[in-house]
């Protein structure tokens, strides 16, 4: 049995791109000769393999160094968020004040974020859930909190958690294992102020009580999120009591364009503590690795030379200025992988409308494959379990030789190194809850593996 491949498709490429192109197609199609002379089920899964590595190959080279100027509207006065895929483009526009909570669907996670950019706000006022009835006003000791400008995981309902079985919202119960609601809180939203608490969340299902101040219309809802577990958050409605199912799946998206709220003083900001808060309207990504640029927009230095972080304000707002009208801020790029950390792009923005409009553009440039053939193939051996866990990772995988492991926080600060040789445990129990990347590096592996660690 031969193998022949006929191209179907019509581009523009460079003598050197096409030629790269047809020797890596040649070169494919002799190694699936060779092999269906021998056509047991074990080389059916290779050529399989070596299948996908083809139209892989052809992907990239065809893809790389290639250029698009890409312009969007989020509509008059922002109305619409959009959901960006570096690879395929919008993947949902959604109107973007159609919600106040957002609530995570990780299983492991007890995750509430607000509608910042909508003005939504939220306060603590009593962790003492007596009071209930008590509670009419805000009081001056009340504590405003704001959703994490750098972390999708830490939401105004659980950025003051003080640890051990506290939540922010709530408590862990040891015996029952359901976290208990153990504070009070206000929201005020649009024209309406209403006092509200979190009463439980038991393997996904929220149970929350919100009434006026004067305790009139005191209703108790139960939010389901299991069913929405292939996206980062479903929303809900306080303006109409209602559930909106409103994001994509959290895989088809790496940009959000969208209103939120930031501190003008600090690009990490203290969400306890915001010194200049405002409204801004940017871009926040979805916890991809990512550098900011200064420098010429025509240099391509490779992501892994840089400061990288996974803020996800990283690219933010102030890629614009406004002075009469907006200009773009000269001399700066975004470098960014993909949510497979297979190929980055860089983004230079060319212009911005404002609130007219909504319409803004920018050029996304495909300059650098992060993963070789090899490394495609090896980094699907890599196995990391359980995930998650309350600390110890155990990586299995059998490098031919040494492989650097190392293990960085959501802020890409390095948490530990070790160079390995064979399957070992990483103990990370010290650290925090939350998300963390093991980065292994070798001449046969450049891969990251995601991992949770919950307490």
């Amino acid at each position: 049995m031969q193998y022949q491949f006929v191209s179907c498709f019509i581009f523009l490429v460079t003598p050197q791109i096409y030629n790269v192109f047809i020797l890596k197609t040649n070169l494919f199609l002799f190694n699936l000769n060779k092999i269906s002379r021998f056509a047991t089920t074990k080389n059916i899964e290779i050529m399989k393999t070596k299948i996908t590595l083809l139209i892989f190959n052809i992907v990239c080279v065809l893809g790389l160094n290639a250029q698009e100027n890409i312009g969007l509207s989020m509509g008059a006065s922002y109305a619409y968020d959009i959901y960006y895929s570096l690879e395929n483009g919008i993947t949902a526009s959604t109107e973007r004040t159609n919600w106040e909570l957002a609530f995570s669907t990780n299983a492991y996670e007890t995750n509430i974020r607000i509608n910042s950019g909508n003005s939504v706000a939220l306060y603590q006022v009593s962790t003492d859930l007596s009071e209930w009835n008590t509670i009419t006003s805000l009081s001056s000791n009340s504590v405003q909190l704001r959703n994490s400008n750098t972390d999708w995981a830490q939401g105004a309902f659980v950025v003051n958690k003080t640890g051990n079985l506290n939540y922010g919202w709530g408590d862990y119960n040891t015996e029952t294992h359901i976290i208990e609601g153990s504070r009070i809180y206000i929201l005020t939203y649009g024209s309406s102020t209403k006092k509200m608490r979190i009463n439980s969340l038991q393997m996904g299902l929220y149970n929350f009580t919100i009434a006026n101040l004067d305790g009139s219309s005191e209703q108790e809802i139960n939010l389901n999120v299991n069913s929405y577990n292939n996206k980062k958050f479903i929303y809900y409605s306080l303006q109409n009591m209602e559930v909106i199912d409103r994001e994509p799946p959290s895989t088809s998206w790496d940009l959000l364009f969208t209103k939120y709220e930031e501190d003008l003083n600090n690009d990490i900001a203290d969400p306890l503590n915001y010194e200049q808060p405002y409204n801004v309207t940017g871009v926040l990504s979805n916890d991809n690795l990512i550098a900011q640029y200064e420098g010429s927009i025509s240099d391509n230095l490779s992501i892994l030379a840089q400061d990288t972080t996974r803020n996800i304000n990283t690219i933010g707002f102030d890629w614009k200025q406004y002075s009469g009208s907006y200009v773009m801020a000269a001399d700066r790029s975004y470098f960014i992988a993909d949510q497979n950390e297979e190929q980055v792009y860089k983004i230079i923005f060319n212009s911005f409308a404002g609130q007219s409009s909504g319409n803004l553009s920018f050029e996304l440039i495909q300059v650098e494959e992060l993963l070789s053939e090899e490394e495609y193939i090896n980094s699907a051996l890599v196995n990391v379990f359980p995930n998650p866990s309350s600390g110890a990772f155990y990586l299995e995988y059998n490098p031919s030789s040494p492989v650097k492991v190392t293990v960085t926080n959501f802020r890409g600060q390095t948490i530990s190194s070790q160079i390995i040789s064979e399957p070992t445990w990483i103990d990370l129990s010290d650290q925090a809850q939350g998300f963390y990347f093991i980065q292994l590096n070798g001449k046969e592996i450049n891969t990251v593996k995601k991992v949770s660690v919950i307490k």
